[in-house]
């Protein structure tokens, strides 16, 4: 048997060194050497003894399997590893590290079979080489060393590759979840149970109960004496008792609120700007200066939006960078008709709901406040009953949709068995910054069209249809004057209206953030988190007393602050899409995965910040994309002026199957 030149060892042995050493760098643990040296001693052995074909394919099979299993380890520099990139998308990261795990216990053996089929193949190709002349012989093992090469290449493609279609990736990828305690699982899925069954189960029984009533004075089988009989036994006397006494303390129970269906608005295509045309747009305004342009432009480039987010129909004209924008009560009139109709028709169409069958009405919208109301007008449109309950939201910012659903809980809860339709929305018509003020000028390339629609209820026969259930609800408003004057609607020096945001914004949303979290942690943490944090706090007190006392060996000690792991009660996060660096600090601060906040991420690349409604645009983008799951708990977190921080614990009932997979876009006419 021919076997190859000993250079061919060479190289394919010094190929796996390489690699191994590689790997070893970009891996940070303390195990790699013990891992991976004695493969690495192993192909060095087999470099230097040459020993023949029996070493090279050993070599082969372990340079196979060492690659399998450092594509199914996690790894803390993967970038470094994997590629020298910087934008390689999220979801391409996780959907190569699941295939690999998933595909670690099969590729082995497959490997070993392409390893031993390039040998027999070199093998040919060196005897075909020997009855050749020099040159030819030359080329021919120049070829048989370029297949193998070139194989291995293509059979590391797939984890080096830069493109991924992520709508595809999204529709298909397997969802991290963590581990949830047994107690919130046991908890979500009595929410589950009890609002599809327990209604349906009350029902059956009270009928039953009369039906048996009927039945026994029907055919005379109750009657007065034997009556007195069963009262008299002490036994059936007390189980009436208990009955009764169950029956009083359910009809005590706060009622719950529910969610039946939500909907948001969808731009149009002609509503939809890129980055590039919105910067034409503000050129055609003809009052920002070079330096303004350049800094707007900056700010987009650096924003997270994408290319194709909402502005209103006023801005339409300037896509030709000439013409500047009008404005007026009337175009924003006909901008909140435009989000808000369509979405009113929508809820209601998929609720089934007559609009005479909505006792209340709320709509939140900070910066337009016509006379009559937004409310006004959409009673108007859809001829609400004359006794319904309106209330007409202004000015409490991006996290006024988390203060609407709150306003709704408590006026379903206090008037049991009605509904609410709650309306989230922001208007841009009159709100387009015109001076050249920098804090000012980024909420011209931050704030979006959009809003969004949701029916509430407190009745009993909608649990069993409705889509989300209400847990919680917290509001926290910080009111010192850093948090007050954190985000203002002010006039600059030059007398143009805009609304202002300060350099300390993200510091005060951490420290709302932190004080809503305090309220929230105890209703939704685990029992061992919690423990946790109680065990963090004594130490720390302990500790600060001890140094009080003038203990010496404690004046060092220092115990550092334990933040929960909310993840472990809450699948789904809804984070309000503030703009990249909110989105970032609250993952930063609350520990979550970038898989936790895509959502987030997502929707500011396709929808911009809606303000208030942005919540409901991810919750959207979890239904279709997200691996949502009946009983899985979803956190919606806004931020707003003055300063707020308010936040909504739902869980699902129901999934929509229609939707998954399908993007949010593809809906819009």
């Amino acid at each position: 048997m021919a076997q190859p030149s000993f250079g061919r060892k060479v190289e394919v042995t010094g190929e796996l060194v390489t690699a191994v050493d590689r790997l070893t760098r970009a891996i940070s643990m303390d195990f790699v050497d013990d891992l991976f040296l004695p493969q690495q001693q192993m192909v060095t052995r087999a470099f230097s003894e040459n020993t023949g074909l029996q070493d090279l394919q050993r070599a082969r099979r372990r340079k196979a399997e060492v690659d399998n299993l450092a594509r199914a380890i996690s790894i803390d520099g993967r970038e470094d590893f994997l590629m020298d990139t910087t934008e390689e998308p999220l979801c391409h990261l996780r959907k190569t590290r699941i295939g690999m795990k998933q595909a670690s216990a099969e590729e082995p053996s497959k490997s070993m079979e392409a390893e031993e089929a390039a040998t027999k193949a070199e093998e040919v190709e060196a005897t075909k080489a020997a009855s050749l002349s020099p040159k030819k012989a030359v080329d021919a093992k120049g070829e048989a060393q370029a297949r193998p090469a070139a194989g291995l290449e293509a059979k590391e493609a797939p984890a080096t590759a830069v493109k991924i279609d992520r709508d595809g990736c999204d529709e298909h990828k397997e969802h991290f979840r963590e581990s949830k305690s047994l107690r919130i699982q046991a908890i979500n899925w009595a929410h589950v149970i009890a609002a599809t069954y327990l209604g349906h189960t009350v029902r059956l029984w009270t009928m039953f109960a009369f039906a048996l009533v009927a039945c026994g004075l029907w055919s005379g089988a109750w009657q007065l004496p034997y009556l007195a009989v069963l009262v008299s036994n002490q036994v059936l006397a007390q189980l009436l008792l208990a009955a009764v006494l169950v029956m009083a303390y359910m009809g005590q129970l706060t009622p719950s609120v529910y969610c039946l269906e939500s909907s948001v608005f969808v731009p149009p295509k002609e509503w939809q700007f890129t980055r590039d045309e919105i910067l034409t747009c503000m050129k055609a305004q003809q009052c920002f200066t070079e330096s303004s342009i350049e800094f707007m432009r900056k700010i987009l480039a650096n924003s997270g939006t994408g290319e194709s987010t909402a502005w209103p129909p006023i801005m339409f004209p300037c896509r030709d960078g000439e013409t500047p924008s009008t404005t007026g009560v009337v175009p924003a009139r006909e901008e909140a008709e435009a989000v808000i109709f369509p979405i009113v028709r929508d809820v209601l169409k998929r609720t089934g709901l007559q609009p005479k069958q909505i006792d209340f009405l709320i709509i939140n919208c900070s910066l337009f406040s016509p006379t009559p109301s937004l409310c006004a007008l959409v009673s108007h449109e859809f001829g609400l009953r004359e006794d319904v309950r309106s209330y007409n939201l202004g000015g409490m910012g991006c996290s006024a949709n988390g203060i609407a659903v709150d306003l709704a809980k408590q006026l379903l809860q206090n008037r049991p068995g009605s509904r609410a339709l709650v309306i989230s929305t922001e208007n841009l018509t009159q709100n387009l910054y015109r001076g050249n003020e920098k804090a000012w000028l980024l909420q011209n390339t931050l704030f979006r069209c959009g809003g969004c629609a949701l029916v509430m209820s407190s009745r009993a026969s909608d649990a069993s249809r409705a889509k989300y259930k209400l847990l919680h609800t917290f509001r926290t408003q910080i009111s010192d004057e850093q948090a007050y004057k954190s985000v203002v609607q002010a006039p600059d020096g030059d007398g143009n209206v805009g609304v202002a945001l300060s350099k300390e914004i993200i510091k005060v949303a951490g420290r709302a953030m932190k004080r809503n979290f305090t309220q929230l942690g105890p209703h939704i943490l685990p029992l061992r988190e919690q423990a946790k944090v109680v065990a963090n706090r004594c130490a720390s007190t302990g500790v600060a007393f001890a140094k009080k006392a003038g203990l010496p060996y404690l004046k060092d000690l220092q115990v550092a602050g334990y933040m929960p792991k909310f993840a472990r009660g809450i699948e789904h996060f809804c984070i309000h899409t503030g703009g990249r660096a909110v989105i970032e600090g609250v993952q930063q601060n609350l520990g979550l995965t970038d898989e936790q906040v895509a959502p987030s991420f997502r929707t500011l690349e396709d929808f911009g910040n809606t303000s208030s409604s942005s919540v409901w645009y991810e919750a959207e983008w979890i239904e279709r994309h997200g691996g949502l799951r009946v009983g899985d708990r979803i956190l919606q977190l806004a931020f707003g002026s003055g300063f707020k921080c308010n936040s909504a614990v739902w869980v699902t009932l129901r999934v929509d199957r229609k939707k998954q997979g399908v993007p949010l876009k593809a809906t819009s006419s």
